[in-house]
């Protein structure tokens, strides 16, 4: 028994000894506690790896990740923090969650007090309401305390932001402050000044008279001028006739734009001038209105450019959209038994009817559709209709431009009539690029056709165009127009004229109720340059007949057209619209664009 207790107690003691060596080396074990940061960004005094005791706790910080929560430190699905002791070589990873908010805060210096806002990523952000401060007009929000990069909310932000708030002083005198339609209307008295719009201007349905010619600037600070009218039977219309000064920053909303024309010579109508050979900018037409402009020629030559922001163009249009259904009526007839015997040309499209050659127009775009209805009995003349969607005629220079709305032709000709209608341009001898139409073409009527053009992009080129694009259903039952194409109707090799197409592509379809002179995918007829020109599989060109039996009954046809121009390439749209093929092939630039895999270009 002795021996049984003496042998027990041996192994007792051993066993402690053994549980306290163990003890003893753990407690002074340490361990590797390495951090991975999960794609955030380190926060105040992080290190990557640290080395701990046994049980001992380890300091964290907190990192961060744009659109992102922090929601810990994890072991897999393990939560480690600052009071969790440590009992092993461990990888903890910082673990995220999506926020769809971000902080939104808007500095006015002291001046006013506007609430943080905390909108939804991806959305457009809720405009606050303007702070008023006395002595003070509030002149708009602005990414920099400097105030050069004004925001309008105009698209949305993705990340906390801060906006700040810029006033003028109305002591300063550096403007005359609008804040009425009387006011507004006293711009004629001294169309030299400054002006800076405090409010919206309710117009109270007046009707208002054009402001002849301006010089000045009219800083409309992202507010709106509406209901209105405007009616006038002159050649250059406009809220200003002829702008030589700046204005910008500034929407027509609610008007009535109607105008009725029965003289000859050149004329000019848009919304914010008729004529512009200053600065127009950042200045939108709403979408709940209409501008027509209804003309009857009785005598000999005549000349009308019209558009929805600008008629003709000889200064700069920038950042302008324009958002007005364009509807517009010309009848080229005799009177008194006399018949017309000159040309009657028309220059019609969404943001300006004419470009000439030192006029621009950039990041513009046209959101309405443009209808027009011609009409010629102008039997011992000519008449000439050039229709589009961004500017019918360009000589000057576009760029990152755009054209949404659809293009709808109506002809009736007891004449001499041919028509160039393009989905951005109708007529282009100057440059374009970065440009694109998503418009419908539809062309239904007659018309002689000796030099008729029609193109999904362009009705008739001679200038340059590049890395530019169409996307358009192209109707047409004109039965004899020269040329038709995909993207381009007539490209023209003509001697000081670049005739330089290069880098575009075309899809959509073409829909003909004849067979044109000249018809192809990409172009119709082309005695100048394309280059890596391309355009989709699916953009078919069918001839469609309807014919009706002896009951009335209509039948209708379908066929497909063989092209008798094959220049450009054909690709399947997934192709067209890879990333690779958009970026390594047609060098869509990403500085212009926004690029997409398998979706189509958005310029920035």
């Amino acid at each position: 028994m002795k021996k049984f207790l003496s042998v027990l107690v041996i192994a007792l003691i051993l066993a402690l000894t053994f549980t306290s060596c163990a003890f003893v080396k753990k407690t002074f074990y340490k361990y590797d506690v390495t951090f991975d940061l999960n794609g955030g960004v380190a926060g105040e005094g992080f290190v990557e790896s640290v080395t701990v005791k046994y049980r001992k706790t380890v300091a964290m910080s907190t990192p961060t990740l744009e659109n992102y929560t922090f929601a810990g430190w994890y072991d897999g699905d393990e939560l480690y923090t600052a009071e969790t002791p440590i009992t092993k070589d461990v990888t903890l990873k910082a673990r995220w969650e999506f926020n769809n908010t971000y902080t939104l805060t808007f500095d006015t210096n002291g001046m006013a007090d506007v609430p943080v806002a905390h909108p939804v990523v991806g959305e457009l952000p809720e405009i606050p309401e303007a702070p008023q401060v006395e002595g003070y007009v509030f002149a708009g929000w602005y990414f920099d305390a400097e105030y050069t990069t004004r925001y309008f909310f105009d698209y949305p932000l993705t990340e906390a932001t801060t906006l700040y708030a810029k006033f003028y002083d109305t002591t300063l005198g550096e403007y005359t402050v609008i804040s009425n339609v009387e006011q507004l209307m006293a711009i004629k008295d001294d169309p030299t000044a400054k002006y800076l719009l405090a409010c919206d201007i309710n117009c109270k349905g007046e009707t208002l008279a054009p402001i002849e010619e301006f010089s000045g600037e009219i800083e409309g600070n992202g507010y709106r001028i509406f209901n209105f009218d405007i009616n006038e039977d002159a050649n250059n219309v406009g809220f200003i006739c002829t702008n030589k000064g700046t204005i910008k920053n500034l929407t027509f909303d609610d008007f009535a734009f109607d105008v009725l024309v029965s003289v000859s010579g050149k004329k000019y109508y848009g919304v914010v001038c008729g004529k512009n050979e200053g600065i127009v900018e950042n200045c939108h037409t709403s979408s709940n209105t209409a501008l027509k402009v209804n003309f009857r020629l009785y005598t000999s030559s005549s000349e009308v450019c019209l558009g929805g922001i600008v008629g003709y163009n000889s200064g700069t249009i920038v950042n302008c959209t324009n958002n007005v259904s364009i509807s517009s009526s010309f009848i080229a007839s005799g009177w008194d038994g006399y018949q017309c015997d000159g040309y009657v040309t028309h220059y019609v499209a969404g943001v300006c009817g004419y470009v000439n050659n030192v006029g621009t127009v950039i990041d513009c775009t046209n959101l309405a559709n443009v209808m027009v209805s011609v009409e010629s009995e102008n039997r011992w003349g000519h008449s000439n209709a050039y229709i589009a969607g961004i500017v019918a005629a360009n000589l000057g220079k576009i760029e990152e431009s755009k054209n949404i709305g659809n293009v709808d032709v109506k002809l009736l000709d007891k004449g001499e009539m041919c028509f160039r209608v393009g989905g951005a341009v109708s007529y282009n001898t100057g440059s374009m690029l970065n440009s694109f139409n998503y418009g419908n073409i539809n062309i239904d009527g007659q018309s002689d056709g000796t030099n008729d053009t029609l193109g999904g992009f362009v009705g008739y080129n001679s200038g340059k165009i590049y890395g530019c694009y169409s996307v358009s259903n192209i109707k047409s039952t004109v039965s004899n127009t020269k040329a038709v194409g995909g993207f381009a109707g007539y490209n023209e090799l003509l001697s000081n004229h670049e005739s330089l197409i290069n880098k575009c592509f075309a899809m959509g379809s073409i829909e003909l109720a004849g067979v044109p002179k000249n018809v192809g995918n990409f172009v119709g007829l082309s005695t100048g340059t394309i280059k890596d020109a391309y355009y989709a599989d699916t953009l078919v060109i069918n001839k469609v007949t309807v014919t009706e039996d002896e009951n009335g009954e209509a039948t209708e046809t379908v066929e497909t057209i063989t092209t008798t121009n094959t220049i450009g390439e054909e690709k399947a749209e997934s192709e067209l619209l890879s990333l690779d093929f958009l970026e390594n092939t047609l060098y869509f630039d990403r500085m212009v664009w926004f690029l997409v895999d398998g979706q189509l270009p958005e310029l920035r």
